[in-house]
């Protein structure tokens, strides 16, 4: 073969192998990297059903296998952060800005001072029964209502069963707010607590004033719209006395006895009305409704005397029951007349008729005395008859 001839068909080849290993190298760059593209995309997807799953492919290059871990400690970080939130749990904020998650409250402020009040969450702690519960939950609204708060409790207890209330979440916490205390004030209105210290906080006390709500009467009142089972139950014992006494007007009686006669709640300055306060209060009731024929409904712990005292043909007095379901049929009465407590006053608020209260319910110069004031515990208009 002609030197010339071989020197061309040996470069021709040495030109092809080069091309050859060229264009193996751009194909497998490009495949790489349309692999890499289409594992991110599915790493991306699976974040947003909360189950990566990119570990699982064990051809993943050092590339892909670096974004892998980022995207998963990402997702993983945002969950910690959820779990370890100060105000709400797992599951209740919002995950990242790319995958938000809905929540039914405001974010809580990250820092004192980044957020107007309306971001910042007010809760309470709920002591003794029924009655102070109702108090307790018609102050947080009035308070967090006056100041552009969000109002919230963790576990409804009684009330959340017994009543048609909106703002339970147990899924926030609020383990190391501040607790701001009502101290030794008992039925007085104390007017700091409209101005309070802008942060998450948790208030702590008895709050047994009307004046703390006022302002949202008509929110309280649908607040503490008894629950469907309680209020079918009452319409129907009320409406066999209703049919019996037809155009009687209904006014409810409570009287608390029971704990109020131990020698302790004695000596802080509770008193029992006797005989003659009823007696005195269901004739004043008469004649403030002139004509009109009344039936009168009797709630008591201690049906004994109340049978041995109350002896009338126009009283009827109720078997012991759930204290809710005394609550909503005396609540559900034209008119009211209570002995003392919390229950009882409760049970005249909601009637919101004509209430007549036992006068002496708190001893002066004693324990209970010292914090209370009848001005911010009845309300204008009810009326105080003594024993």
């Amino acid at each position: 073969m002609n030197p010339k001839y071989f020197v061309i068909i040996c470069c021709i080849n040495i030109l092809f192998l080069i091309l050859l290993t060229f264009y193996s190298t751009e194909f497998q760059f490009v495949g790489k990297s349309m692999r890499s593209v289409s594992v991110h995309c599915n790493i991306n997807t699976n974040i947003s059903q909360d189950s990566p799953s990119v570990a699982s492919d064990k051809k993943l290059s050092q590339t892909d296998t670096d974004i892998s871990n980022k995207l998963v400690l990402t997702t993983t970080t945002s969950k910690m952060f959820m779990k370890n939130d100060p105000a709400i749990n797992e599951g209740q904020r919002e995950e990242t800005e790319t995958h938000p998650q809905r929540s039914t409250l405001p974010k809580c402020p990250a820092t004192l001072g980044s957020a107007s009040n309306s971001s910042m969450y007010l809760t309470t702690v709920f002591t003794g029964r029924l009655g102070n519960h109702l108090f307790i939950y018609a102050m947080l609204l009035g308070v967090a209502r006056s100041q552009d708060r969000v109002p919230f409790i963790s576990d409804g207890i009684d009330i959340g069963q017994d009543f048609q209330i909106s703002f339970i979440q147990p899924h926030i916490n609020s383990k190391g707010w501040r607790v701001i205390e009502e101290f030794r004030s008992h039925t007085k209105f104390v007017p700091t607590f409209f101005h309070l210290p802008e942060e998450n906080l948790t208030l702590s006390g008895s709050f047994q004033s009307w004046k703390y709500f006022q302002h949202i009467q008509a929110e309280i009142r649908r607040e503490f719209t008894f629950s469907l089972p309680l209020q079918e139950k009452v319409q129907t014992i009320l409406a066999a006395h209703r049919k019996k006494f037809l155009n009687h007007a209904v006014v409810g009686i409570h009287a608390r006895r029971g704990d109020f006669l131990e020698p302790k709640n004695i000596k802080l300055g509770y008193e029992v009305p006797n005989g003659t306060y009823f007696e005195k209060a269901m004739s004043t009731m008469k004649t403030l409704l002139g004509k009109k024929n009344v039936t009168f409904l009797v709630a008591s712990d201690d049906l004994t005397w109340c049978q041995e005292n109350l002896n009338d043909s126009s009283v009827s007095i109720l078997p012991q029951g759930e204290p809710s379901f005394h609550l909503a049929l005396l609540a559900s009465c034209d008119h009211v007349i209570i002995s003392g407590g919390t229950f009882g006053w409760w049970a005249a608020w909601l009637a919101n008729g004509i209430t007549i209260y036992f006068k002496n319910y708190v001893l002066p110069n004693t324990q209970l005395d010292r914090g209370f004031d009848k001005d911010d515990y009845y309300l204008p208009g009810w009326i105080g008859l003594e024993n």
